[in-house]
């Protein structure tokens, strides 16, 4: 148990000072979904932590971890990027629930949470920020734009293909980060907890 803690506390460490080095500068440099690039990072510290621990809500303290990292560092600028890391994680958390999931419950948690973030702005700068729904959509669809090459007229479309792409997104961060960690077992560098059942390593895949 000591050694599983341990190894979350190094994973939320990590992502903390991931979150608080390249996260802060994308967002200082405005770089559209920046949050949907970190998240997809996250993603790899959420799954290896569960992978390696079995441990029902391990997402929920590497989440604490990272997020008090960044506010160590930067301070309450954060708030909205720890707040959606929270939200996410939760999202994650809630279709993982169990001590083994299979690999289409982590990629379905990979894509929720990626998905998350397109709509995050409506929370954040929509509800808590005062602006109205139509100018935060107005905005998505405005980058959206720009990374597509479409025209802003086609404002619903471009959404629509931004959600798929997120959901994308998540579903292949999720799968790259499970097979990652597969291959840090395979070569000894990190080892899983042993469940007590050697068929509840896994899930059946349905």
């Amino acid at each position: 148990m000591t050694r599983n803690f341990a190894l979350l506390a190094m994973l939320g460490a990590s992502w903390g000072i991931l979150e608080t080095q390249i996260g802060t500068t994308l967002h200082a440099l405005s770089v559209p979904f920046t949050g949907a690039l970190m998240m997809s990072v996250g993603i790899l510290f959420l799954i290896a932590g569960r992978y390696f621990t079995g441990i029902r809500g391990s997402s929920f303290f590497l989440a604490f971890s990272a997020g008090f990292i960044k506010f160590l560092f930067v301070g309450g600028i954060a708030f909205y990027p720890v707040l959606a890391i929270f939200i996410q994680t939760i999202l994650f958390e809630l279709v993982i629930w169990s001590r083994w999931p299979s690999r289409k419950r982590y990629a379905l948690a990979g894509a929720l949470v990626i998905c998350y973030s397109l709509f995050h702005p409506f929370f954040t700068q929509g509800l808590l920020g005062g602006w109205k729904i139509v100018a935060v959509y107005a905005k998505i669809v405005s980058s959206g734009s720009r990374i597509l090459g479409l025209n802003e007229s086609l404002g619903f479309v471009i959404f629509i293909v931004l959600f798929v792409l997120h959901a994308g997104i998540g579903a292949v961060a999720a799968t790259a980060s499970l097979n990652f960690v597969e291959k840090l077992e395979s070569r000894g560098i990190l080892k899983r907890t042993p469940a007590k059942d050697k068929h509840a390593l896994q899930e059946p895949i349905n």
